[in-house]
Order: C-alpha cells, then structure tokens, then sequence
C-alpha cells in the first residue's frame, strides 16, 4: 500500500517575510501564479506522489517551476559497491565525464572534469564541509585517475590490493608492471 501525501507547502524564503508559493492538502491545491496570487489548482493530483514533479505549467508557476527543474537536475547514486573490489577503490582510466557512471567506477575522472572545468575551489570547499576539512587529491599515473582523501585528526591508510593485483598479474603474465599503491584516509563515520 503506497503512502498517501496529505499536505504539502512550499515557501519562498528571502529578505522579506517568507512567502507561500504552494499548499496542498489532500487532494487540493493551490499555486502562486506568475502574477503573484494563489490559484487552485484545476488538475487532479496522485494522492500517492509529491505535487512537485506533477505541476507542469511553467508559464503559470515560474517559480514552482524552477525548483522542480532543480530537482530534476539531481542525481542520486546510493548503490556504490564499497567491498574490497568495488571500481571506486581503483585507479580507473581518465576520460572527461561532467555524469557519474552509475558504479561510480569514474569518480576520479569526474572530479577532475570538475577541477579542470575551473570550480577547483568549490569542490574543494565542498569536501572539506562534506568530511571535516578533508582536503582531496586527485593522482594521475599517465592515463590512470586516483584519489586519496586525508582526513584531519584521521591516520589510518588502506592498502586496498591495487599493488598486490597488478604484481600477480605482472608474475603470471611474465611482465614487468610498476606496481601502484592507492592511499585512502577515510572518515571514520563513514
């Protein structure tokens, strides 16, 4: 059985007195229109989901309309692998990409796109904020991207197997691989 939505509002919160811009109870609701008064709103509503991705009207709700393409604009990665062999845990060949592949197995390369775009200090005030004054580096050993985050206060350092796997693979193919080492300083909340 899906929930159901009962009341939802939205304010527009600025210098001013904050201003209602959505209210919804059940399924009723009303809107700020572009002129600034509160319209019902004529379609009907799923009970079962939130008003903001069914408000389709942009013309009529600026506003609205503007925070709902913000959340459309945001992506949700919650199924990393973090076990010992998980991408994320190994260099990975670096391709400028500005979306995070769905494993995440390209992170370092998209923190890169993000330095090399020119935001280097808003990812970097980010992390810091996000992990307790991290300070985050991103290696490049020729085409392989890494990342290491050192973590104030934190000295712990994995060795998470990048050197033992390349050394196996370089003894049973008879080649000779410099082995390479990732670091990572993790956030003990973590």
């Amino acid at each position: 059985m899906d929930p159901e939505v009962k009341e939802e509002k939205l304010w527009l919160l600025g210098d001013a007195k904050p201003v209602l811009m959505m209210d919804r109870r059940g399924p009723s609701a009303w809107l700020r229109n572009a002129e600034g008064r509160m319209d019902e709103y004529a379609l009907a509503l799923l009970k079962y989901e939130s008003m903001l991705p069914q408000v389709v009207e942009p013309h009529r709700y600026p506003e609205v309309n503007m925070l709902r393409q913000t959340v459309l604009g945001w992506r949700f990665y919650h199924h990393f692998r973090t076990d010992a062999m998980s991408p994320l845990r190994f260099p990975q060949i670096g391709v400028q990409t500005s979306v995070l592949s769905h494993d995440g197995s390209d992170l370092a390369a998209a923190l890169e796109t993000i330095v090399e775009i020119g935001d280097e200090a808003g990812l970097n005030e980010r992390i810091a904020d996000a992990f307790r004054g991290a300070d985050l580096q991103i290696d490049a050993n020729e085409t392989l991207f890494s990342i290491h985050l050192e973590v104030p206060g934190l000295l712990r350092t994995l060795d998470l197997g990048w050197s033992r796997m390349l050394r196996g693979w370089s003894a049973a193919s008879r080649r000779y691989v410099t082995p390479l080492r990732t670091r990572f300083r993790l956030n003990p909340l973590l």
